[in-house]
């Protein structure tokens, strides 16, 4: 789910429903009113917790799955400790130095992946300044924010390793993995291979959900109940026989922009993911095949652009080349290039090793024979994953730069920026409190 809509949902029920907390904005006073100000901050902070949480708890179980099934642990299980006492003395240790690195990402990433926060709840920090600066073309703004949050980027990951080797002492004489990739390609590895060919429900309603949203892209292309732009039903109408899904704030047929939206979506979804696919399979085998030094140094960009916030990078591109489609799908491309390139890197060299490939280079077989004869016939199955994966990853970013204004420039009716006319915008001073005005 798009955090920019988790945001929104807890206005409405908080805010808007129970008016127990305020809708955005900060107080006038600033800090001199610390109970005021720490009421502004709640419903961003819930939003942001309820994202990192997810990830969190999906690597938390990975690695508890991991654990309880080594050796180690069953081995002091056989001595009579129970399970939760070999958790508590064991397990838990283990699990703790992949989270910390997992913790180090987010935390890194929350700098200014805030930054659709600090849009929905109006406040003044990092994220908003950046997209202020990109609108405006104030590049010295620009280069300030990055600035500092790579440092702080740079500064989160030194102490995650510090953290990680005070947790593990064998950390100590090597270099700590602060991005947790290799976890995700192990994960997403050991699901593929554990996969059957039945349907289970959840890929059932997925594969229900993305047929809906092509049907309907591809319905757009030929009818629609009116033109997108067209301006006439009314302003905030709502439901009716002539506009089924009402109108927004100027009029237009909300139906019609949702139509032309899935289309956008699905252009952005699959450029975005194509653009990832094909550039990160193509470095990561140039990695695997490389020399050590040359490989060395492709990892260490990688692990650098994947730690870097996804978002960022987006932005970055969105600035040199101007807010547009293009320049959207061109940012979150190479944002999924480097996870492609990652897991692409770490397969290819999984499979040098085996013994058929050996022989095969032995025999007199070329590069090319090798990488499309044994490499990739084994290594698809699990890129096919990932990039899948991306897709929707790269939904939920395109939208996420429309609704900052940075996707697709209007008449373009994306999914990202129908949200944000919802709501009066307009620049918020630190000086004084003003809430954004909800309709």
């Amino acid at each position: 789910m798009p955090v920019f809509w988790i945001g929104i949902l807890l206005v409405w029920a908080f805010a808007l429903g129970m008016r127990v907390l305020p809708a955005g904005g900060f107080p006038q006073a600033d800090w001199a009113d610390p109970a005021e100000a720490l009421r502004s901050l709640t419903l961003p902070i819930i939003t942001i917790a309820l994202v990192m949480s997810a990830s969190i708890a999906r690597y938390v179980r990975s690695a508890c799955i991991e654990v309880i099934g080594s050796d180690f642990l069953r081995t002091f299980r056989s001595l009579g400790a129970s399970f939760g006492s070999a958790m508590l003395r064991h397990g838990l240790k283990s699990v703790a130095v992949p989270l910390v690195s997992v913790l180090g990402i987010e935390l890194a990433t929350t700098f200014l992946g805030a930054v659709v926060v600090e849009n929905v709840f109006a406040l003044p920090g990092l994220g908003s300044m950046l997209v202020t600066g990109i609108a405006q073309h104030d590049y010295p703004t620009i280069q300030g924010v990055i600035l500092v949050t790579t440092m702080l980027v740079l500064i989160v990951g030194f102490l995650a390793d510090l953290v990680q080797k005070m947790l593990d002492p064998r950390l100590a004489g090597s270099a700590a993995v602060t991005a947790p990739v290799v976890d995700v390609a192990a994960e997403v590895d050991a699901a593929a291979r554990r996969r059957d060919r039945r349907w289970s429900a959840t890929a059932t309603i997925g594969a229900v959900l993305v047929g809906i949203v092509v049907v309907v892209a591809l319905v757009s292309l030929v009818y629609l109940p009116y033109p997108p732009a067209q301006i006439g039903g009314g302003r905030l109408t709502g439901p009716s026989p002539q506009h089924w899904l009402g109108t927004d704030t100027l009029g237009r047929d909300l139906l019609s922009q949702l139509m032309v939206g899935a289309r956008i979506a699905l252009l952005a979804g699959a450029g975005s993911a194509a653009l990832g696919g094909v550039l990160g399979i193509v470095l990561g085998l140039a990695a695997a095949f490389a020399q050590r030094w040359f490989d060395d140094a492709i990892a260490a960009v990688l692990d650098v652009l994947i730690a870097f916030p996804a978002l960022l990078l987006a932005m970055l591109v969105v600035a040199a080349r101007g807010a547009t489609l293009g320049s959207a799908i061109l940012a979150i491309g190479l944002a999924c290039s480097a996870i492609v390139a990652r897991l692409t890197r770490i397969l290819a060299k999984r499979v040098l090793t085996q013994q058929y490939v050996t022989a095969a280079r032995t025999s007199g077989t070329r590069w090319p024979g090798i990488i499309f004869q044994h490499i990739l016939p084994n290594i698809w199955p699990t890129l096919a994953v990932i990039v899948a994966l991306q897709f929707g990853l790269a939904v939920l970013a395109e939208a996420s730069l429309s609704y900052l204004g940075l996707g697709a420039p209007p008449p373009n009716a994306s999914w990202g920026s129908l949200p944000s006319r919802r709501r009066g915008r307009s620049t918020w001073p630190r000086s004084g409190r003003s809430p954004p005005v909800w309709r």
